[in-house]
């Protein structure tokens, strides 16, 4: 990852599965590919000529990012499907 100063300097290892990475991958994939704006900047170059390429850093860059962030906890032990659904209140505090 090219700026490792926005997330607090050297990254610790988070494992994920190996398993898991190509669906992570092509999930982050699909979300970029569906992000209206992102696709608007690339087709209308609002990045130069490069857009293209600098959508695709910053794909790359955030994918890095989930794999190498330092300090992620999930304070839940759960699996599968009911995951999320059972982690999402013990993540965040509702007002």
């Amino acid at each position: 990852m090219r700026n490792m100063n926005l997330v607090g300097g050297q990254s610790g290892r988070v494992a994920m599965p190996e398993e898991l990475k190509k669906s992570f991958e092509e999930g982050c994939y699909l979300i970029f590919m569906r992000w209206t704006a992102l696709q608007l900047a690339i087709h209308n170059e609002w990045g130069g000529s490069e857009s293209k390429a600098k959508a695709k850093a910053l794909y790359d860059d955030v994918v890095e990012w989930f794999y190498t962030t330092k300090g992620m906890v999930v304070p839940c032990n759960h699996t599968h499907t009911s995951h999320v659904h059972a982690c999402i209140p013990s993540m965040y505090t509702y007002l």
